[in-house]
């Protein structure tokens, strides 16, 4: 062969270009090959940048059609063209209405926002590549309009975490947190439902700075389209201009770690012995498995009390990691930085003596060299500035975890009880006693609830009867009725328990369709699904169903729950009413009924064999009568539930007799799994 073509080990090609059979081609290039003019390659061909070490892919029929190969994680990446290296196909802005703070469907009307490849002169720079987008609004208030990007998925990712993310600039004029929003429409071309990713705010920055946006979604069982949009979600008037530029929706990177979360202030903590504190300021992360605080306090009038700090209920000491030697157990010190009074003692310890998994005890070392607890009194004088910090490893908390994308995963609950009083029909039940409210979003004035937080929200609790007769309840969110939660009467409380699906800023709340007369003892509980322990986003896996009015269920079978309300992995089979587990672990399970039929009594059976027994007898009357009950059962993947007609007859399925009643099917189950 001749030495132009073999040289040592390298083949040479007498050509910067590859010719394959005049199909395809490999080109060599020194510049984006979508820049310019562009460079001219039939479809699928591919071009590699000698300068720039990228490697691009012909998409299109225009000579500046190329997409640069490898980008999201393992190198799935379905927003196809991510970085306006080749323009903006795939991209449309879209006018949704100037009174949404979110999207409607993301698509059509006409936007005053504009949506371009920006390809800045030197010395400006794009963020990524040689060309960046750019979103331009001006001085008017453009909420409702924005610009999106629709996208498949694999079958692979259905029922998954989903991480949307973009690197952004602001380039020009005055942006604010919440000025732009990212939203999820999910089967856009069917039945649009819109989804609020965590994280979906994007977060303000001042001109010139480089930020990054990280957000996550659950994608569903049976949906494979997608739009993703770019939403303006304020009234601001202020123009603004921002560079965005690789465009993410990728899979969710999972590793393991240890947890370090941001310091932030502490509540909840109180003292003993050193009386009313004041100008107290405390603050608290996680570090691992253990909560790190530090603070300073000035003290009342102290006490002949045992000095001590008094955890915040839920946070219990776990004594597996901590020396059985009593004298070692130092968790942290305390120093006296301001003197109110004659006390002398020296600076010292904050010890776990064993005696309790609540406090830490302020200790001094006395002449035996050991260190000693001490009342309040004895310790300090009052009006003393104490400075202490510690390290206390809790039960429950975990130093390799699942780590992911910023997410906000936080354990999202509140409790409110009391004297309902009277509720009329169609109006929220208001509690007027809030026992716990991890994010203060229950109002004990309107009997609302904000979820702070997106996300699938139980809504459970039971109504003390008063005088009244039987009323039915109802979940609403933004005042719209949305399923039926139960029913209480004149003789027995009425126990409630619901699944809805919420963004943030959305309210939730209970209400009877006829006047309800409650008693003292009534309580309500929100609870966002998710876990406690996990930094990263986990999976939900919940479902609800109802099945119809006048449904006849023949002896020893399944109940078929024919309407969908949630079900976040496809779980529930309605041709043969088994729902099955697609994740091991423990869920809980819940039914209400209502019967046409007396003394009926429907159980749980797991994988065909009656499970614990779990039955409700209706009453005599042959309407009007409604049971409800739940249980706990571990499952392993695979493993399915029924719920059985287990009454040695037929059983007829009634509906709601109550006046006024939105929802008529009142026959429904509820199932999730507890945790992630």
């Amino acid at each position: 062969m001749p030495a132009t073509i073999f040289s040592g080990n390298n083949v040479k090609a007498l050509k910067s270009n590859l010719d394959l059979n005049g199909v395809t081609k490999i080109l060599s290039v020194n510049a984006d090959p979508a820049s310019g003019a562009g460079v001219a390659a039939p479809l699928g061909s591919i071009a590699m940048d000698y300068l720039a070490g990228k490697v691009y892919k012909k998409t299109g029929s225009l000579d500046t059609e190329w997409q640069e190969l490898g980008s999201g994680i393992g190198g799935i990446n379905y927003i196809e063209n991510s970085d306006a290296e080749s323009g903006t196909s795939g991209w449309s802005t879209y006018n949704d209405g100037g009174s949404q703070s979110q999207p409607v469907d993301g698509t059509g009307g006409t936007a005053n926002i504009t949506w371009n490849r920006r390809v800045p002169t030197a010395p400006l720079k794009p963020l990524r590549g040689v060309a960046d987008f750019s979103l331009v609004k001006d001085n008017a208030d453009r909420r409702g309009q924005g610009v999106s990007y629709d996208f498949t998925i694999d079958s692979a990712d259905q029922a998954k975490i989903l991480t949307i993310s973009a690197d952004y600039e602001v380039l020009s004029g005055t942006f604010a947190t919440g000025d732009l929003a990212v939203y999820i429409i999910q089967d856009p071309a069917g039945t649009p439902v819109v989804l609020q990713p965590a994280g979906y705010q994007v977060t303000a920055a001042t001109v010139g700075n480089k930020v990054r946006l990280a957000a996550t979604f659950q994608t569903a069982s049976d949906v494979t389209s997608y739009r993703l949009c770019i939403h303006v979600a304020s009234t601001s008037a202020s123009a603004y201009s921002l560079a965005i530029d690789n465009v993410s929706v990728s899979p969710q990177q999972v590793v393991y770690g240890a947890p370090v979360t941001d310091e932030k202030q502490a509540s909840g903590i109180s003292y003993e012995g050193l009386g009313t504190v004041t100008l107290e300021s405390v603050w608290e992360r996680q570090v691992g498995n253990k909560w790190h605080i530090r603070g300073y306090l000035k003290t009342g009038t102290t006490t002949a009390s045992v000095a001590a700090i008094v955890l915040p209920s839920g946070k219990t000491i776990d004594t597996s990691k901590i020396s059985s030697t009593t004298n070692v157990n130092r968790l942290g010190t305390f120093n006296r930085i301001e003197t109110g009074g004659t006390a002398t003692t020296p600076d010292g310890e904050l010890f776990f003596d064993g005696s309790t998994t609540n406090k830490l005890f302020f200790c001094f070392q006395s002449a035996s060299n050991q260190f000693t607890k001490a009342n309040g009194n004895v310790l300090f004088s009052s009006g003393d500035g104490i400075a202490f910090e510690a390290e206390i490893p809790i039960l429950g908390w975990s130093s390799s975890v699942v780590v992911s994308s910023s997410t906000d995963t936080r354990v999202v609950a509140a409790r409110a009880s009391g004297d309902p009083a009277s509720a009329t029909s169609g109006n929220p039940i208001i509690f007027p006693t809030t026992a716990f409210d991890t994010h203060g979003a229950y109002n004990s004035s309107t009997g609302r609830y904000t979820a702070s937080v997106p996300g699938f929200y139980r809504i459970s609790g039971a109504i003390i009867p008063g005088t009244g007769g039987a009323v039915g309840l109802f979940a609403y969110v933004n005042a719209v009725s949305v399923a039926r939660a139960g029913n209480t009467d004149s003789n027995t409380s009425g126990v409630f328990t619901v699944l809805v699906q919420v963004n943030a800023g959305d309210l939730i709340d209970i209400r009877p369709n006829a006047t309800l007369d409650a008693g003292s003892g009534s309580v309500i509980n929100f609870e966002r699904l998710s876990g406690p322990s996990q930094i990263a986003a986990s999976e939900t896996v919940a479902a609800s169903y109802s099945a119809s009015t006048g449904l006849v269920v023949a002896d020893n079978t399944a109940i078929l729950f024919d309407t969908k309300l949630i079900d976040s992995h496809g779980s529930y089979n309605s041709a043969n009413g088994r729902i099955t587990a697609q994740i091991s672990g423990t869920y809980e399970i819940g039914m209400t009924v209502y019967s046409g039929t007396s003394n009926r009594q429907f159980t749980v059976f797991k994988n065909g064999t009656l499970f614990r027994g779990m039955a409700i007898s209706l009453g005599s009357t042959a309407t009007g009568t409604q049971g409800h009950f739940s249980t706990l059962v571990p499952m392993i993947a695979g493993d399915y539930l029924e719920i059985r007609n287990s009454s040695g007859a037929s059983a007829t399925l009634a509906s709601s007799n109550f006046v006024g009643a939105t929802i008529s099917n009142s026959n429904f189950f509820n199932f999730k799994r507890v945790g992630n």
